[in-house]
């Protein structure tokens, strides 16, 4: 009998990290497992975790035990999401690895680097990490970083030379039905007229930017019959808030929550308004002209990349929302030749095949 092969990967989520880790590793496991390897995560049990979602989708999680993070998980210094040690991060994991040979363990944690991969490596056969920030060692085989305009070079000096590194938005990891969608989202963007836009802004959206986005479009003269879809997180403490909000508005608003077809959603829209994460791709692979707001310092670069290279609008930070939104969105409403050229180019951005590039890769490491 021929064994599976075996990838664990160490993700986490949370009220305060968001689900966008997770929900990347989630992507990619999901392929393997289609192609018969065996999948597993290793998850801290942080209020906010996801391992329901990955059960459901038929792999194995591991819980660690939750600690309580601490005041250094204020950006840029993520170790305090842990909210332990990376040494002993390490050891629990280790712990799980003992007793299952590992083809691959993937991390994705801004609080691990090379001090934790150099323990876990001698446990399985290769390391991959996921990173967008370049800014740490790295022990690996295989580095990720799905950030639109990086390059190679930015992980030359952090990573091992025999390291492989995988770099731009050609590898995003985007569920197999965004690249379903293409043709028809290209197809709808083409439209000359505004009759749907898309508010999404992450999983947690702590500061409810949702509602003072809504806020600004209740007082901007919409197109006639145009409706507004806000999507949050089924764990919004905002949820209460925003469904009082959305009835009173001057326009259609329907307010979502556990949404399984965004890809589908997102077809349908004309433009969208944004966080500057990982969502980012899925818009680019579909065509849809936005307005991003930054809200964490790592989606910098993705929002500036992305802004010069003519696929959206950028607000830098929440406090810029009440003076540049309005600016945005009237240029967005009323120039349609403007809206199909940031489509087209946002979607040459990405094809939404890019899981598909990172595991053959992966699959050329177990070959060799």
């Amino acid at each position: 009998m021929v064994k599976k092969k075996t990838a664990v990967f160490r993700a986490d989520a949370s009220q305060k990290i968001g689900s966008g880790h997770v929900m990347r590793c989630l992507t990619l496991a999901d392929l393997l497992r289609e192609e018969g390897w065996a999948t597993y995560f290793i998850c801290r049990d942080h209020p906010g975790q996801m391992s329901d979602t990955l059960k459901a989708a038929g792999h194995v999680v591991h819980l660690l035990d939750h600690k309580q993070a601490t005041e250094s998980d204020i950006e840029p210094d993520y170790s305090g999401w842990l909210g332990t040690s990376q040494g002993d991060d390490a050891d629990a994991t280790i712990k799980f690895l003992k007793d299952l040979h590992a083809d691959w363990v993937v991390a994705d944690h801004y609080a691990l680097d090379y001090e934790w991969e150099s323990a876990v490596a001698p446990y399985c056969d290769h390391l991959m990490v996921i990173d967008d920030l370049a800014n740490r060692k790295h022990q690996c085989d295989l580095i990720l970083d799905q950030t639109h305009g990086r390059m190679p070079a930015d992980y030359s000096a952090l990573v091992p030379k025999e390291a492989r590194i995988l770099c731009g938005a050609t590898y995003a990891l985007l569920r197999p039905d965004f690249a379903a969608m293409r043709e028809t989202s290209l197809r709808n963007k083409s439209r000359d007229t505004v009759s749907h836009i898309l508010i999404s802004m992450g999983g947690s959206d702590p500061d409810n930017i949702t509602h003072d986005i809504l806020g600004l479009l209740s007082d901007f003269p919409l197109p006639e019959k145009c409706k507004v879809t806000a999507v949050v997180g089924a764990q919004s403490r905002h949820l209460a808030s925003l469904t009082d909000c959305a009835r009173s508005l001057p326009f259609p608003c329907d307010l979502l929550s556990n949404v399984t077809d965004m890809a589908a959603l997102m077809a349908s829209c004309d433009l969208a308004i944004g966080a500057a994460g990982s969502t980012s791709w899925e818009r680019c692979c579909l065509g849809l002209p936005s307005i991003m707001i930054v809200l964490a310092d790592n989606q910098k670069l993705v929002a500036q990349n992305l802004e010069n290279s003519g696929a959206a609008f950028i607000v830098e930070n929440a406090g810029l929302i009440e003076r540049e939104f309005p600016q945005y969105i009237n240029l967005l409403l009323s120039d349609p030749q403007l809206r199909k050229t940031m489509s087209i180019v946002s979607s040459h951005i990405v094809d939404g095949l890019g899981r598909e590039r990172v595991a053959f890769s992966m699959e050329e490491f177990n070959a060799s």
